[in-house]
């Protein structure tokens, strides 16, 4: 399972991991890839900021994290969903 905890720069947390497994994540965003290796905690969770990387409000982008012992889990924003344009309430009828 993985979130995104902040977007500048961008934070990921990962859970439910195997405990002291090493993690490569990966965030492909704006046009880039950045990796780094953690080792999750003995309860199985890491979390990671990638200093290099900022996110706008409506870009899309994808992280996949790959434990050394086969854990793995994705996250994938896209932009249609969370950018589309909010929808004006109903006129009420007299």
């Amino acid at each position: 399972m993985l979130s995104t905890l902040a977007t500048e720069p961008v934070a990921v947390h990962g859970a439910r991991f195997r405990p002291a497994e090493l993690v490569t994540v990966r965030i492909a965003a704006a046009g880039s890839v950045r990796v780094h290796v953690v080792r999750a905690t003995a309860s199985g969770s890491f979390t990671t900021t990638f200093t290099a990387v900022s996110l706008e409000r409506c870009a899309p982008y994808f992280v996949i994290a790959r434990g050394s012992r086969g854990s793995t889990a994705t996250l994938r924003r896209s932009p249609f969903q969370e950018c589309s344009p909010l929808r004006s309430p109903p006129h009420a009828q007299r």
